[in-house]
């Protein structure tokens, strides 16, 4: 919630020649495949690097068979001032759905259930086409840019019973390609840092729908756009022991929909258009009290649209849902979000707490009720809020150094965590009957996750990892009807490897006690009178096993 993504490929400036394969077997006939080589630097200027991946499974359910790849590349000039990149990958996934919820009493006669037709499949592609372009302009400043197109689209099929006994079978196919460029501008001086640069984007999706096998005929068939320009701007000032980080976004983005009105029987009333303007500003400061201890604040505001999906309440434009969403009743979502924490690192022990309150105006949040494809419908709740704290550690617990005797082995034990405790609280909201509730907490938000390791590394080449994860019980749907939780569960794995100089091994083992336990699930109305009748679950995989070998030249 509130959070940010940072991710990114490679660093080939100073990479060396060289490459690895893994390869992985496990339970339901799991089999993994990947490598990589690098060529290192060729005269001082190119560098290469590409990989690949591929995994086939049959699933823990029934149906739900996965078979996928992916390759990777990427490439580099290093010049004096210069650096030119450019990366690629393509990608594809076919895959057995099994997304609908079982009751409990069908999890309890057969836990590997699905309740969907074995035809039901989703073949999706994408590829990624980026180059990239750094420039040291002096000694204190510096401009790196990027062009990029993307593409993607595969086919989604779903089976139903066409009222006469036979099964009939629609595709939802979806299509879309997205292409930008974003360039920033870094300037460095002293103790000053600023950072400044621009995103433009855009992306065009087709979705359409046929039955099968007629696949060029589709009966409906919309598109949509959605453009953006943003600006963001960073400044970071330093002092002796004061550190002082501000930033700045400001999203600008417009959603074009053109509606498949021959599908409506309505006449054209043109495109759908929403516009939307974020001012997204964040500060926070770190001080640091000694070598060991450091205290953080921050406080920030973002604000974020919502998807194609809100704004149709469905999937699909259709007469039921037309009038809201070409009157724009869904609105977007905002976060007031306050944290401020601790961090304490030593030679034996690190630990950090951090103390986090999210105060929300129209949080787009799921309500419990199944819009389809297991996709629950969000709505605008009014005041909501999160709070809560969280906890990491990582401590030595035993150490033996090597000896004149025993010069190569070292036998370490730590453990290491995680807590967290979160409260939600929705203030008020009424459901679709004109019911009001209040002081309601959020859907699938559990107020306890907490994650336990002890490793132990013996002899500098094997090493033991046993891992323990807890997760308190979490509501299905707004009312906090005690009916319908999904149950608190506790996880034990396992890890065992071996690191060679050329060669490492691996074993894991999951769900070692062998629980059946739920993360998911969402209430089942079983006899389609529009109310829930029983709680519905996603089933995990119970105790099972997974070998990878990993070899690197």
């Amino acid at each position: 919630y509130a959070g940010s993504v940072n991710f990114e490929t490679v660093r080939l400036q100073d990479r060396v020649r060289g490459g690895a394969m893994n390869i992985g077997v496990g339970a339901f006939n799991t089999y993994r495949l990947s490598a990589s080589v690098s060529s290192g630097i060729i005269d001082n200027r190119w560098s290469l690097y590409g990989s690949y991946s591929s995994l086939q499974s049959d699933g823990f359910r029934d149906y739900t068979s996965t078979t996928a790849y992916s390759f990777f590349f990427s490439g580099a000039y290093i010049g004096d001032r210069h650096l030119f990149k450019w990366n690629a990958f393509d990608a594809r996934s076919q895959n057995g759905l099994g997304y609908l919820v079982a009751t409990e009493s069908q999890l309890e006669a057969d836990p590997r259930i699905n309740l969907l037709d074995p035809n039901d499949k989703d073949d999706f592609g994408q590829q990624l086409v980026q180059f990239q372009h750094s420039m040291q302009i002096d000694k204190r400043s510096s401009l790196q840019s990027s062009l990029y197109y993307g593409g993607a689209g595969g086919d989604y099929f779903y089976t139903y019973d066409d009222g006469s006994g036979s099964l009939a079978q629609i595709n939802y196919p979806l299509f879309n390609d997205h292409y930008g460029f974003m360039s920033t501008y870094f300037y460095d001086y002293k103790r000053l840092n600023f950072s400044t640069g621009v995103h433009v984007y855009r992306f065009n999706r087709i979705n359409q729908e046929s039955v099968t096998p007629n696949f060029e005929q589709a009966y409906y068939n919309e598109q949509s756009y959605k453009e953006e320009l943003s600006w963001f701007g960073r400044v970071q000032w330093q002092a002796d022991k004061l550190h002082v980080q501000a930033d700045l976004q400001i999203r600008s983005m417009r959603l074009t929909v053109e509606p498949d009105y021959d599908f409506l029987s309505r006449p054209s009333q043109g495109d759908l258009l929403f516009d939307w303007t974020f001012i997204n500003p964040r500060v926070g400061f770190t001080l640091e009290h000694s070598k060991a201890l450091s205290s953080y604040a921050s406080i920030a505001r973002m604000g974020r649209e919502p998807t194609r999906v809100d704004i149709f309440g469905g999937f699909s434009l259709i007469s039921e849902n037309f009038e809201s969403a070409a009157n724009n009743s869904f609105g977007p979502e905002y976060v007031n979000n306050l944290e401020a924490g601790l961090r304490w690192n030593r030679s034996k022990m690190a630990f950090s707490g951090n103390l986090f309150y999210m105060d929300f105006v129209d949080e787009i949040a799921p309500i419990g009720q199944l819009l389809a494809f297991g996709v629950q419908k969000r709505e605008n709740i009014a005041s909501s809020a999160r709070f809560g704290a969280e906890f990491e550690w990582n401590t030595l617990l035993f150490s033996s150094l090597p000896t004149a005797a025993s010069p190569t082995q070292t036998n370490t034990l730590s453990w290491e965590g995680s807590l967290a405790w979160m409260q939600s609280q929705i203030n008020s909201f009424t459901n679709a009957d004109g019911q009001s509730y209040k002081d309601r907490e959020a859907i699938l938000s559990p107020n306890w996750i907490i994650n336990q390791a002890l490793a132990f590394e013996a002899f500098t080449r094997w090493g033991i990892r046993l891992e323990g994860r807890y997760v308190s019980e979490s509501y299905m749907e707004l009312t906090n009807n005690p009916s319908f939780v999904v149950p608190a569960s506790t996880l034990v794995n396992a890890q065992l490897s071996w690191r060679g100089p050329r060669v490492d091994v691996r074993v894991d083992f999951n769900n070692l006690l062998d629980v059946q336990y739920y993360s998911t699930g969402s209430p089942v109305d079983i006899d389609y009178n529009g109310s829930f009748d029983e709680p519905g679950f996603l089933a995990n995989a119970g105790r099972n096993a997974m070998l990878s070998t990993r070899f690197h030249f």
